[in-house]
């Protein structure tokens, strides 16, 4: 069955991963389908062919219609989004106001997860693999190819890599 990862960013070196959550449709995808029936009245959700209609229901992250604490919970759910340490318990205080207008998934289990990193000072940030059959945070290694001839891969290193963004640096106010 597959999962959801939330890795801990060091300051320097690659992502580690910390906890992972059973189910990846009880992540990301429920919190896409309560965003899609609360904002845009599409129940259920269905399985779109293309990225337009995605962008739609991923697009209320950034709609002043929306309640700041769903949008935050939204942003969350995006590919490499990261968010830093000091902003942990502002996103798990947004993922609890979810939790308490609709129907959780696994985000109980990741506030408390977040709870516990924001009190280890090794975590500069988190980040999330929303769903276990992606590499949401590989690299290509620097290194040469492995014995087979392919790329050797390495986890994601914040201090050298720049393809994340953080999410209370982007998100609109």
């Amino acid at each position: 069955m597959s999962y959801t990862t939330i890795f801990k960013v060091p300051k320097e070196g690659e992502v580690e991963t910390y906890a992972e959550f059973n189910n990846a449709r009880r992540g990301a995808f429920n919190v896409w389908a309560v965003m899609a029936k609360e904002y845009l009245n599409i129940e259920p959700l269905p399985v779109f062919d293309d990225d337009k209609n995605w962008n739609c229901i991923w697009g209320l992250s950034d709609s002043d219609e929306v309640l700041y604490s769903d949008r935050i919970v939204m942003e969350a759910t995006f590919d490499k989004v990261m968010v830093k340490r000091e902003n942990l318990l502002t996103l798990a205080k947004a993922m609890d106001d979810f939790c308490t207008r609709y129907e959780p998934g696994s985000l109980p289990e990741q506030v408390q997860t977040l709870r516990e990193l924001f009190k280890d000072e090794d975590c500069f940030a988190v980040c999330w693999q929303q769903t276990s059959v992606t590499c949401a945070w590989e690299e290509e290694s620097d290194e040469e190819l492995d014995e087979y001839g392919d790329e050797i891969s390495r986890n994601y290193d914040v201090s050298k890599d720049t393809k994340h963004y953080f999410l209370f640096d982007r998100l609109k106010l």
